[in-house]
């Protein structure tokens, strides 16, 4: 009995009086870099944006096995942004931090969270570009919008229109 709670206490970590088990925690395996699809999408936005006092968001939805949605924001933010959001991954493309939602940090315990990111910037949340790359198993397309068209890890998709001709309408 006593080499069983030696271990148990042994696995975890003693911080603040808080006993946090280590075996639940979010670990990455190093680093990571983005395929040329989505490295062409972060520049093609950057490069037509440029705007330094915004938020970039990116938001990784699959929607099926070969279907995914691509939400990217640029949006302002005020100094309680990492009070109501809890990013737990990001990059830094050209300089700017942009953090990645995958749908995870939905699933991490709030009370552990301690990003060391600052951020201060003024303003209302309001989206100021948004773009939407759809990948489709045989194609891909972009949708470019000035505002928070869809809502990431929703069901709807952006699907393409198909242009048609009404038929002739004739009275005989």
């Amino acid at each position: 009995m006593v080499l069983i709670i030696f271990i148990f206490f042994s696995s975890c970590d003693f911080q603040k009086n808080n006993k946090v088990c280590t075996d639940f925690q979010f670990q990455n395996t190093g680093k990571i870099y983005f395929n040329e699809q989505v490295k062409s999408f972060l520049t093609d936005f950057f490069n037509e944006t440029q705007i330094d006092s915004c938020i970039y968001e990116l938001y990784i939805d699959k929607k099926d096995r070969d279907e995914y949605q691509l939400s990217l924001f640029c949006k302002h933010a005020n100094d309680g942004y990492f009070q109501n959001n809890y990013p737990v991954n990001y990059t830094t493309i050209k300089g700017k931090t942009v953090f990645i939602y995958s749908g995870i940090e939905d699933f991490i315990n709030k009370d552990t969270y301690s990003a060391n990111l600052k951020y201060s910037n003024q303003g209302s949340l309001e989206y100021i570009f948004a773009w939407y790359k759809i990948v489709l198993k045989d194609t891909s397309y972009i949708v470019k919008d000035n505002s928070y068209f869809i809502n990431p890890f929703c069901i709807g998709t952006l699907n393409g229109v198909i242009e048609f001709e009404p038929p002739e309408y004739s009275e005989e």
